[in-house]
């Protein structure tokens, strides 16, 4: 039962323990606190590689780390960004050089579009954001990154 936790989880928490020798079958006593002591120490450890990777990673020409990033695209601190801006930073991960173009030409190419829509669902769905938040981010993305008068005109036309 302890193996359906997710890819990965059996290879580490069971081969090294297994090595180890404390019994030749797997539903030993302790076996349960062991798995369960594994899979804690390996959420923190997937935290901890998920915040060095974001302090690190390469969110456009010359920008590196979530806060230049957010300071470069949002003027603002990485607390302080709102799930759609959280998303579009997610968006670009993937090749920032090149989809970091929707914030250049202030307007969502089809793809950045779909992304970000689906990175707030998902974002939704696993109980990151609350309802509210995806339906008034789901609003946004529409004129996300338009300003001034083609924002205007483009709410206007809606």
């Amino acid at each position: 039962r302890m193996f359906n936790c997710g890819t990965g989880v059996t290879t580490f928490t069971v081969t090294p323990y297994g090595k180890m020798n404390f019994c030749n079958e797997i539903n030993y006593p302790g076996y349960d606190i062991l798995a369960e002591g594994a899979l804690k120490c390996w959420e923190k450890l997937k935290k901890e590689i998920l915040e060095k990777y974001l302090n690190v990673v390469q969110f456009g020409k010359g920008i590196f780390g979530i806060k230049r990033a957010s300071e470069f695209y949002f003027k603002k601190q990485p607390s302080q960004l709102n799930v759609t801006e959280a998303a579009f930073l997610a968006m670009v991960l993937p090749n920032p050089e090149k989809y970091a173009r929707s914030y250049y030409i202030k307007d969502l190419t089809p793809y950045a579009r779909k992304r970000i829509s689906r990175i707030v669902a998902l974002m939704n769905k696993y109980g990151r954001i609350s309802d509210e938040s995806f339906q008034s981010s789901q609003s946004e993305i529409a004129v996300f990154l338009k300003t001034g008068k083609d924002k205007i005109l483009f709410i206007l036309r809606t």
